[in-house]
């Protein structure tokens, strides 16, 4: 029970970090956002080893044992935080959101189908339905729009015949 809490909160702090990413680059670019992002990453996490004792097991020896690709999260997670700085300020967060969870779904069906030889289907059909539902949001915030946008086309246009 509480890994689902757990995972949950950490969905909460992806939102945020993504929003508060995003809003310092729009003040100091992308890349640079990017950077502070893992430099106060890297502060905190070297704060919460010191306050839990866990210094003791940093040795950096056994980094040559670990095959390179492995050191590959860092960059992956690097270049996340660079793309949702810019997606984020065009997008409302709810479909940035939705779009990560489709791209991990696509991610993790295509993985599945290589480790395991197959694609579970009710895995593809609940994907499929994230997305379906998604279009169809963005259909409706659409027709919103256009909706107010007439609207206020006929407001000015009997503000103007009135005078």
């Amino acid at each position: 029970m509480f890994s689902i809490f757990l995972a949950t909160i950490s969905g909460v702090f992806v939102i945020l970090s993504m929003i508060t990413n995003a809003n310092l680059a729009k003040r100091v670019g992308v890349f640079q956002s990017a950077l502070v992002n893992y430099s106060m990453g890297l502060t905190g996490i070297t704060i919460l080893m010191i306050f839990f004792g866990n210094t003791q097991d940093l040795n950096f020896g056994y980094l040559t044992e670990i095959p390179i690709w492995a050191f590959g999260g860092g960059l992956v997670g690097a270049m996340i935080v660079a793309s949702s700085n810019v997606v984020i300020p065009k997008i409302p967060a709810l479909y940035t959101t939705l779009l990560f969870f489709v791209g991990q779904i696509i991610a993790g069906l295509t993985i599945d189908f290589f480790k395991f030889g197959n694609i579970p289907s009710m895995k593809l059909v609940g994907g499929s339905l994230v997305l379906a539902g998604m279009l169809y949001n963005i259909y409706v915030d659409q027709q919103n729009e256009k909706d107010n946008k007439k609207e206020n086309d006929m407001e000015e246009a009997a503000a103007i015949l009135e005078v």
